[in-house]
């Protein structure tokens, strides 16, 4: 599925003013995709459709632990993500395409979503749909090129630390080179890159998306400490 690439600064702080809550957002959006779903004659059951209001800490339906259960049992779940991330896809292309304001509260809605933990917020990064000032692609891009970077610091790093075995009577500068305790600092370098690495590969496949939400707030807040600032004039 090729990405919807949305610029994250084409939502004005008064569109995503627009959704008070998460639950204006998350029924704005469920409309969207169900017109979409009309539009392309997807069908989509009463189960299906209650399921893009599931939530295990927001807002949801009353009556969504039924409807979960009656969902597990007759419905395969990447097989329904993979058809609304498609409807998703295809109705933020269209906005995009036909109505462009239209389209910013669809993005709004979707970025006010993933301030919480919903479940359609992981179809709409299925979509390829980018809300956040970090966009998933970003991130995803960011991520190939830490580890790819970590990857080829290993062996150095190691090398300095001590790990690989010193040749004997090995001397740094007036001192002789110590291969147990090297080699221990050399173990503990390691176990600090396999956390690093372990870290990001579960942050990028989380899909509540915890630490992307922590860094995305980190970011808000340095660009509203250190970013340029309007000048407002007084009459």
């Amino acid at each position: 599925m090729l990405p919807v690439i949305v610029p994250a600064g084409v939502v004005s702080p008064s569109v995503m003013n627009r959704f008070r809550t998460a639950r204006a957002a998350k029924e704005f959006l469920v409309s969207g995709i169900v017109a979409e779903a009309q539009r392309e004659n997807v069908p989509l059951s009463e189960v299906e459709r209650k399921m893009l209001y599931f939530s295990e800490t927001g807002w949801t339906l009353p009556d969504m632990m039924e409807v979960n259960d009656a969902f597990d049992r007759d419905y395969d779940r990447n097989r329904y993500e993979k058809k609304i991330a498609h409807l998703i896809q295809n109705a933020t292309k269209r906005k995009r395409k036909e109505n462009p304001a239209d389209f910013a509260s669809w993005i709004g809605a979707a970025r006010k979503l993933k301030k919480e933990d919903h479940y359609l917020s992981v179809m709409v990064d299925q979509a390829g749909v980018c809300t956040g000032p970090l966009s998933d692609h970003w991130k995803s891009t960011a991520l190939v090129v830490i580890v790819v970077c970590v990857l080829l610091a290993i062996r150095p790093t190691l090398r300095l630390a001590g790990l690989e075995p010193p040749l004997s009577g090995a001397r740094f500068g007036s001192y002789t080179i110590d291969a147990r305790l090297s080699n221990v600092v050399g173990y503990v370098v390691l176990c600090i890159l396999v956390l690093v690495v372990c870290g990001l590969v579960f942050s990028h496949f989380d899909r509540k998306r915890g630490m992307y939400k922590l860094f995305d707030r980190l970011f808000e807040a340095t660009v509203r400490l250190f970013g340029p600032r309007k000048n407002v004039r007084s009459d």
